[in-house]
């Protein structure tokens, strides 16, 4: 008994030992760097812009003139870059998003301007979570890939049919044009 109390003491003292060293700030992911801010009155803010995954609807920038950064949340910002990477304030419906109703911010991986928006939503609370939300033309909603918006598949080739090569691929539940009734993202 005594031998089991020791190794478990040694294990506390080692954990102890290697999280103490870690800088709590390295253990959450942050996009920092020179970006811009796009508001939604179309004002467009430069500087350096700060994202924490930890909180997706708000964004902070701090302009060459100010000692502080300023905050914004979802509802004041249109879109805003960092780097590389382009945010935007968007609306979601279903997948595990847990913001409320509200607008997150969320990483578009698709071309600015292509008909159907591919958002990718990270979130860290105590783990780190990746979801992917769909905008549809006309829709100002993005509905995560497992939302009902996207069966039964009749309802995905209305979105596509513009496209008669996906249409054929859907209807013939091509490897990577299928969605099962029951999917993770």
């Amino acid at each position: 008994m005594k031998k089991l109390l020791f190794v478990v003491l040694g294990f506390l003292i080692a954990m102890i030992s290697v999280f103490s060293q870690t800088d709590p700030a390295d253990l959450f992911i942050r996009y920092e760097g020179d970006g811009k801010l796009i508001l939604t009155s179309g004002e467009t803010i430069n500087g350096k812009v700060e994202f924490d995954v930890t909180t997706p609807a708000r964004v902070e920038i701090l302009v060459d003139s100010q000692e502080k950064a300023t905050k914004y949340k979802s509802d004041e910002v249109k879109e805003f870059t960092v780097g590389e990477k382009h945010f935007f304030s968007v609306k979601m419906k279903g997948g595990a998003v847990s913001v409320g109703n509200s607008a997150a911010f969320a990483q578009l991986i698709t071309p600015v301007d292509a008909k159907i928006k591919v958002y990718l939503l990270e979130e860290q609370t105590v783990t780190y979570t990746k979801s992917y939300y769909v905008s549809i033309p006309g829709d100002e909603t993005a509905y995560g890939l497992t939302d009902l918006k996207f069966t039964p598949f009749k309802k995905i080739i209305a979105y596509v049919k513009d496209c008669q090569l996906v249409v054929d691929k859907i209807n013939a539940k091509e490897k990577g044009f299928w969605i099962p009734l029951t999917a993770t993202d």
